[in-house]
């Protein structure tokens, strides 16, 4: 009897989102030749960094980790795993498309750019909007990353965690908490990585390079707080009673 051949992650990714109800994967035939590389080389970066990922003893044991488009109309990213041979993030085009024209909208802020003694071009994807969405961004997938981390898609099968759109009142303190620890370590990770890379960043940035380290580093953090604290506050308001508030998925914004 031949053994069943293991898929490619780009094959178990649409056919296990079509199980969950979606579409399954976005190709991204769909989208110009100049954005579908663009987009290409940005899950390139992701999946090759989960493929070097350090190994930590605290972490929960994974499947080989894999991020792709998912195939859906709203603005959604997906932890999930099937069971056998990935883990997955997923994340929808619609999202990433929010994510890049709220950071064109904060990259023009002249605000934004005096305040942290920047030097941005006039252009609508200029430094500052590249290096916007590349925080917001990294920050939702380091999200997703850090559900599977901590094992919290491991006992339930078909256990998706979804991010943006509303799962309705099916959570509890738990699971907010549990939300609250992986913000936090994808926080902890990114803010990292930003500060241990910053002379890659410093000269995209144009900031004065006569400023001290910590400035640099109050810099990165204001840049954090300003995309992330910018699209919670895209997202419409929860009403909360006494009763529903202890009942989210997440905690409210």
């Amino acid at each position: 009897m031949q053994p069943t051949p293991v898929p490619t992650p780009p094959e178990a990714f649409d056919a296990w989102f079509r199980i969950l109800g979606f579409r399954g994967r976005h190709a991204l035939d769909d989208q110009p030749p100049q954005l579908k590389q663009q987009l290409l080389s940005l899950q390139r970066t992701f999946n090759e960094a989960f493929a070097e990922e350090r190994k930590f003893p605290e972490h929960a044991p994974t499947f080989p980790m894999y991020l792709d488009y998912i195939d859906a109309d709203g603005e959604n990213a997906i932890a999930t795993t099937d069971g056998q041979h990935y883990a997955f993030v997923g994340i929808t085009l619609p999202l990433v498309f929010k994510i890049s024209d709220l950071s064109v909208v904060l990259g023009r802020s002249p605000l934004i750019a005096a305040d942290l003694r920047l030097r941005v071009t006039g252009e609508p994807y200029n430094e500052l909007q590249g290096t916007l969405f590349y925080i917001l961004i990294s920050f939702v997938v380091g999200h997703e990353w850090s559900h599977h981390k901590h094992g919290h898609l491991l006992s339930t099968p078909k256990t998706i965690v979804q991010e943006i759109e509303n799962s309705g009142l099916t959570g509890s303190i738990a699971t907010q908490l549990q939300e609250i620890g992986v913000d936090g370590y994808s926080v902890f990770f990114l803010l990292s990585h930003l500060l241990d890379h910053r002379d890659t960043f410093l000269p995209w940035l144009n900031l004065d390079p006569a400023m001290p380290p910590d400035i640099f580093d109050q810099v990165f953090l204001s840049l954090f707080v300003i995309s992330v604290a910018s699209y919670l506050l895209l997202r419409p308001p929860e009403l909360l009673s006494a009763d529903n508030v202890y009942r989210f998925t997440h905690p409210p914004p």
